[in-house]
C-alpha cells in the first residue's frame, strides 16, 4: 500500500479518492478476493484523514458491491469489480 496519496486541493472529495485507491488496490491484486480490509483506523492514519471519509469510502464500495460488509469484517469481491469495470468501459467511462 505504498502508492497511496490524496490530493486535498482536488475537486474530488476525499472519500471518493479513497474509494478509487481501494478499487486500484483490488484491481492490482494487492487486496485479494475474500481478504479482509485493514481496520478503518489504520486506513485513516495511512491516508492522513479522520475516520469519516474512510467510512464514507467503504460505504460507497459496499453500495457498488465492490466489498461486502459483515459485522466483524469487510471483504473484497473482485468478481463484482471486474463486472463493474466492464460496464463502465462499455458506457465510455475512462478511469483517472
Amino acid at each position: 500500500m505504498n502508492d497511496i496519496s490524496l490530493s486535498r486541493s482536488s475537486s474530488v472529495p476525499l472519500h471518493a479518492q479513497i474509494s478509487q485507491i481501494l478499487v486500484r488496490l483490488i484491481e492490482n491484486g494487492k487486496l485479494a478476493h475474500g481478504e479482509m480490509l485493514p481496520p478503518e483506523r489504520y486506513l485513516a492514519e495511512l491516508f492522513g484523514v479522520s475516520l469519516a471519509p474512510v467510512r464514507q469510502a467503504i460505504l460507497y464500495a459496499i453500495g457498488f458491491c465492490i466489498i461486502s460488509y459483515f459485522p466483524i469484517s469487510r471483504t473484497v469481491h473482485q468478481e463484482n469489480l471486474r463486472r463493474l469495470a466492464a460496464e463502465a468501459s462499455e458506457a465510455g467511462y475512462v478511469a483517472p
